[in-house]
């Protein structure tokens, strides 16, 4: 009996140790996810706030004009302490890189950009005059960094800037002058969908159930969908602009494979003009007579060089000739970013953000990112 109680007691005693065991590695394994997790978290965290800089310095070294350097390659060097015999120091009128100079005196449009910072300053002169002060302030008011971004215009290549031993790769577009959803019309949004790739059904589908969404009435298109069929997932139609991308999502020809395909080419308060050095070949195809052929040319050429409004104007053949009223060269104050923190050694990026940038008439007034 003594022995039995002896060999339960031990089997107890390694049920006991075996449980402690488990709990022991658990407890290690928990400790090891949540190190794991902590890192991840302050790795993500850094890779945020050194995305968030290499925007603003891709962005300002871009469009950033120094208001006091002298214009012109002599430089007349007005300020004390030189003798008549010194040399003036040349000084570049712009502060720019190198790309974007280069793309400034292809186009012609150095002189142009130097003749408004002149104009900018005699405005600011006057204006300083007229209120009885003395002397020109530290920056030039008006629109000279949004002249800097209109005349300029975006980089058709990447970006690519430093920051604490990390290389980030930044893709510039025009955030407004994408497909514009809100505005497009029946034909255009047909064309932009077979443009992705569906079909003649699928597209007139999503174009029927976009349309739906977006009007007052209840009147059903074809292939369309009203407040009948949205209700029975508890979801009320806009019945107005679309407000988010996601909104999309909500059709019922929708997947959530196409939508990741078509939310980048959209934008929801465009000017109803497509800017033609960013836009993608779909949005491109969007309008009326530019065939697939054409779109790839059109990207072909402006890798390049930026197409002007001139441009524009002599390169559209006679059948596209109706896409002319619904393209611009200058892009808007609205700039979609695509930031990627890149690896050597690996094509893909390890992070990835979105985020839009606002000028104003000073520069960069605003920009915001999100993890892609």
């Amino acid at each position: 009996m003594r022995v039995r109680h002896q060999g339960f007691a031990l089997i107890l005693v390694l049920v006991a140790v075996a449980a402690l065991f488990s709990i022991a590695m658990f407890a290690g394994s928990l400790s090891r996810t949540t190190a794991i997790e902590v890192a991840a978290t302050h790795a993500h965290d850094a890779a945020y706030r050194d995305a968030r800089s290499a925007a603003v310095l891709a962005l300002a070294g871009l469009y950033t004009i120094d208001p006091d350097a002298t214009l012109g390659s002599g430089g007349s060097g007005s300020g004390g302490g030189g003798g008549d015999d010194a040399e003036p120091e040349a000084e570049d009128a712009l502060d720019l890189p190198e790309a974007i100079r280069i793309l400034l005196e292809e186009s012609g449009a150095l002189d142009e950009l130097e003749k408004k910072i002149e104009e900018a300053k005699e405005r600011d002169e006057a204006n300083v005059a007229a209120e009885g002060a003395g002397g020109l302030g530290g920056r030039v008011p008006g629109g000279v960094s949004i002249e800097a971004l209109k005349i300029g215009g975006l980089p058709t290549a990447p970006v690519t800037v430093s920051v604490h031993d990390n290389t980030y790769r930044i893709h510039l577009t025009d955030a407004t002058g994408r497909f514009d959803i809100n505005r497009a019309d029946e034909a255009s949004l047909n064309r932009f969908l077979v443009a992705h790739g569906l079909n003649e059904r699928k597209a007139a589908e999503i174009t029927d159930q976009v349309l739906d969404w977006r009007d007052e009435d209840d009147f059903v298109r074809s292939n369309g969908a009203e407040s009948d069929v949205y209700e029975r997932s508890g979801v009320t139609p806009r019945n107005g602009p679309i407000r988010s991308p996601e909104e999309l999502l909500f059709l019922p020809a929708m997947t959530h494979d196409l939508y990741e395909q078509l939310h980048h080419d959209i934008t929801l308060a465009g000017d109803g003009l497509i800017h033609i050095n960013s836009a993608s070949r779909e949005v491109l195809m969007s309008l009326p007579g530019i065939t697939r052929e054409l779109a790839d040319n059109i990207v072909n050429t402006r890798r390049a060089k930026p197409f002007t409004e001139e441009d524009i104007e002599k390169f559209l053949p006679i059948a596209a000739r109706d896409a002319r009223g619904f393209l611009r060269a200058a892009p808007s104050t609205y700039i979609r970013l695509r930031i990627e923190q890149m690896q050597e050694g690996r094509s893909e990026p390890v992070f990835t953000f979105d985020g839009v940038a606002a000028f104003s008439q000073r520069g960069l007034a605003g920009l915001g990112i999100r993890r892609h």
